[in-house]
């Protein structure tokens, strides 16, 4: 009975640990999807936005999301980061989500909460952006 529960106890904390592997670094994360093929997904946020902590919780830690997101290298920076005021100027309110190539091309953009189902479309979008990019460069 005890080995059954520390399996269980095994699984639950795997299931936990297999969330987004979130970036802090915009700098590092360009680099990153540039050896690795991959675009990125630019989370920005504000200290103390319900909103924020809204989308982390009932949309980007879904693990169907996460699976969603295998292709994009997820990074999270502060709204007022100044590398947010150098990169992404427009965005003005929290949270912000770009989608973006290795070479800065934006794929899409989220302004606001999005439910899981509307984060899914613009997804997708971003998908069909990011191959539609990929056909036309070659």
């Amino acid at each position: 009975m005890i080995r059954f529960l520390l399996v269980q106890l095994f699984f639950v904390a795997a299931l936990f640990a297999a969330g987004l592997q979130w970036r802090s670094s915009y700098p590092e994360a360009l680099q990153e999807a540039h050896q690795s093929g991959k675009n990125l997904m630019i989370f920005i946020e504000a200290k103390h936005c319900p909103y924020c902590e809204r989308m982390k919780d009932e949309v980007l830690d879904k693990p169907d999301v996460v699976r969603a997101l295998k292709n994009f290298i997820p990074v999270r920076l502060q709204i007022d980061d100044p590398v947010v005021k150098k990169e992404f100027p427009k965005a003005s309110v929290t949270p912000t989500i770009y989608f973006i190539t290795a070479k800065k091309e934006l794929l899409m953009d989220i302004v606001g909460y999005l439910n899981e189902e509307f984060f899914y479309w613009r997804l997708g979008a971003a998908e069909e952006e990011a191959e539609r990019l990929k056909k036309t460069s070659h």
